[in-house]
């Protein structure tokens, strides 16, 4: 993520919203990596309002990633200095949180239109009470 914010962001951008995925865990080796390359992403961003969404459960994950999966999203939600949309809890499954709900999900891994509906309605609010 923190690679490509020359290329999405510009001076003319007031809001950013950081939504990364199970597949971004799976290239990350540890949570001292993930902060700092999100530290990095940050301070490229210091003039604008960033809203962060929480890593989703994805059933493809192992143990170890599913681990890292909940501190990044712990992590996130005590930084000060951004705005967290924690879709993670509200997509999950009650029983097993490695899961999302069925309601929401196509295949245990990527959201259908439901889950979509619900991620989208949460950043809308968010954005609603920047404004």
């Amino acid at each position: 993520i923190s690679e490509n914010i020359d290329r999405c962001v510009n001076e003319s951008t007031d809001i950013v919203i950081f939504w990364g995925g199970a597949n971004d865990l799976k290239y990350s080796p540890s949570l001292e990596d993930m902060v700092n390359d999100f530290e990095y992403a940050i301070e490229q961003l210091s003039d604008k309002t960033v809203i962060v969404l929480t890593i989703p459960s994805n059933i493809e994950l192992d143990n170890e990633k599913q681990m890292l999966r909940k501190e990044f999203n712990e992590y996130l939600k005590q930084r000060d200095g951004i705005r967290v949309v924690d879709i993670y809890e509200a997509l999950r499954d009650e029983e097993d949180e490695n899961k999302m709900k069925d309601l929401y999900h196509l295949k245990g891994v990527h959201l259908n239109q439901l889950g979509y509906y619900v991620v989208a309605n949460m950043v809308y609010k968010e954005i609603n009470d920047i404004f």
